[in-house]
């Protein structure tokens, strides 16, 4: 069994740039919005997360480290490398990107306790507090003016 999670099904053809304060459809949104919630699922249930980037009119840098980089900074490297596939016929450039460049500076900035800016005030998400889920606010857009 496998998790699936297609960009264009949730944001449609057009992607943002990195924050909500910047642009609709932000990396950002779409890390608080989808990607932890499906990522978290496939967590609980050891089951593998395919994250397909086709079928939309392209991807700023920006967004990819974003909603990819969040992914790491809440849930690890460890946890994450083994649970996540990340598909595209059309992006094959970013699939390189993601593994190689996103997750090793993110991975870095978790460990230096860096925290990702929130433009905006989300929901509670999902982190990985000794071994296991939490769900919370961790930060607030507020805190970080």
């Amino acid at each position: 069994m496998i998790n699936k999670l297609k960009i264009l099904d949730v944001l449609g053809k057009y992607t943002g740039l990195r924050h909500c304060s910047i642009s609709e459809n932000s990396g950002e949104e779409f890390y608080h919005k989808y990607l932890n919630n499906a990522f978290k699922d496939s967590f609980s249930r050891h089951i593998k997360l395919e994250v397909d980037l086709d079928g939309v009119r392209g991807y700023s840098p920006s967004f990819i480290d974003e909603a990819f980089g969040n992914l790491i900074y809440d849930f690890k490297l460890e946890n994450v490398k083994p649970l996540l596939i990340v598909k595209s016929n059309d992006f094959d450039y970013w699939i390189n990107n993601i593994y190689n460049e996103t997750f090793t500076a993110w991975e870095k900035r978790r460990k230096n306790n860096e925290a990702p800016r929130k433009t905006e005030d989300h929901d509670p998400w999902w982190r990985i507090v000794k071994h296991e889920p939490k769900l919370e606010i961790w930060e607030r857009a507020s805190e970080q003016c």
